[in-house]
């Protein structure tokens, strides 16, 4: 029937453009996270280095 063709047709276009859409969101998320991670490192190193620069010494 017509009708359930053109509802496969419809999905198969569907899966064509979200599986990759997916795949690219992940990829995004996990460069944002290393990102974050080095932002979050960088960071407390630069609070560690102006406390001790700073902050005077009992």
């Amino acid at each position: 029937s017509p009708g359930i063709a053109e509802a496969l047709v419809a999905t198969a276009a569907g899966l064509f453009a979200a599986i990759p859409a997916t795949l690219g969101y992940n990829l995004f998320r996990a460069t944002i996270r290393g990102m974050t991670e080095t932002m979050d490192y960088f960071a407390l190193q630069l609070l560690h280095h102006l406390q001790k620069r700073l902050l005077p010494k009992k």
